[in-house]
């Protein structure tokens, strides 16, 4: 029984070493919204800075880069601590998100969003 507790000890710890994560890519290509709208692949990370600039309805927003504009959903619970003016530049993490039907519109749905720099 020793014995087998030892292999057991030895086993399980090289089991978890070489565990890997397999699921969505996590590294993200796209430096802006250019990069975004030009080449949206559905459930893509990204990191963008930029400003929300307007209040689009209750979760939606627009926001924009030096290179465009992309609409993001921003949940209440993420942004309700906040205070964000058009001035003020965000860092939004988040994935994209690709409607597919009707009009294959592309957007942003934002995980979490930082306060970078007060306007």
């Amino acid at each position: 029984m020793r014995k087998f507790f030892i292999v057991f000890l030895i086993l399980v710890p090289a089991f978890f070493v070489n565990a890997e994560f397999v699921g969505p890519n996590t590294s993200s290509t796209y430096n802006s919204v250019k990069d975004v709208l030009n080449n949206p692949v559905d459930d893509t990370f990204v990191v963008l800075k930029g400003h929300i600039i307007k209040k689009l309805n209750n979760k939606k927003y627009l926001f924009k880069d030096d290179t465009g504009q992309i609409t993001v959903e921003i949940s209440y619970k993420k942004i309700r601590h906040l205070h964000i003016t058009p001035k003020i530049l965000v860092e939004i993490h988040g994935k994209i998100d690709i409607d597919h039907f009707p009009t294959n519109s592309v957007e942003i749905e934002v995980k979490r969003i930082n306060v970078i720099k007060n306007g």
